[in-house]
């Protein structure tokens, strides 16, 4: 009897052992309304990919990083993924891209009362703009980057902060997080700025892991497949409607 105990104790575990999922450790920037630590789901861009990891048969955790160190963790493989990374020339040096996951237009943005002719680069020769530091998907502001006065930060808050007290003249950025960012921790910018016209350029915004990762094949064919099956059940509108946010993207 006591034989017969031990052997099914050893092939529940067994079962057990062989039913538990592995775990995809995801890090993203609080930026928004697409990244926070107190948002639904930590916010959009965390809530798509865990779930896109989910319908893919994995577990998954989050975390919310500054995000020059969230990057630099998944470089060094304490993160497996980032949740979403726009698309870059240079990036793609060291990080594989997913199935885009947005489509971001970037664009210049400074206070209302700010003169201008246009949003082209030409415009603001000469200017002092804030960037995020190790964003990506600048690079058609930074082949004239000699022609500017730029401000590198590794904080959304920072270049907020910049350019409400006119330490530089201008943002460049994808405005549908920074304006959420702003309604949440700046009422008093909110409807004090401009995003001007036209775009300096579009972005495609996609989950990213780092060339070096073991799994990564296998991780993306998996989760490649599950987003677009569920992209094809238009799960969007249920993202939309959490997180009070609208992005364009993909259509599949």
């Amino acid at each position: 009897m006591i034989k017969v105990i031990l052997t099914l104790g050893l092939l529940f575990g067994f079962i057990f052992a062989s039913e538990k999922k592995e775990v995809i450790k995801v890090c993203y920037l609080e930026w928004g309304k697409l990244g926070g630590k107190e948002l639904p789901n930590k916010g959009f861009a965390p809530d798509v990919t865990l779930t896109v990891l989910k319908e893919a048969g994995y577990d998954a955790t989050i975390d919310i990083l500054p995000w020059s160190r969230c990057l630099k963790s998944v470089e060094h493989r304490r993160h497996d993924m980032v949740a979403t990374f726009w698309i870059g020339e240079e990036q793609k040096k060291t990080y594989q891209y997913f199935e885009p996951q947005s489509l971001d237009y970037i664009n210049f943005i400074t206070l209302k009362n700010y003169q201008a002719k246009s949003g082209k680069l030409e415009d603001f020769y000469g200017k002092s703009i804030g960037v995020m530091r190790d964003a990506g998907g600048i690079e058609k502001f930074f082949s004239k980057r000699d022609k500017f006065k730029v401000f590198d930060v590794t904080s959304e808050l920072q270049l907020i902060n910049l350019l409400k007290i006119g330490r530089i003249d201008a943002i460049v950025t994808d405005s549908v997080p920074l304006l959420s960012l702003v309604e949440n921790k700046f009422p008093e910018l909110v409807g004090q700025l401009k995003v001007w016209e036209p775009e300096i350029q579009l972005n495609v915004s996609a989950p990213a892991i780092a060339l070096s990762h073991p799994k990564k094949d296998e991780i993306m064919k998996r989760f490649n497949k599950a987003f677009i099956k569920l992209m094809k059940k238009d799960f969007y509108k249920e993202m939309f409607k959490r997180h009070n946010l609208k992005v364009k993207y993909k259509k599949y």
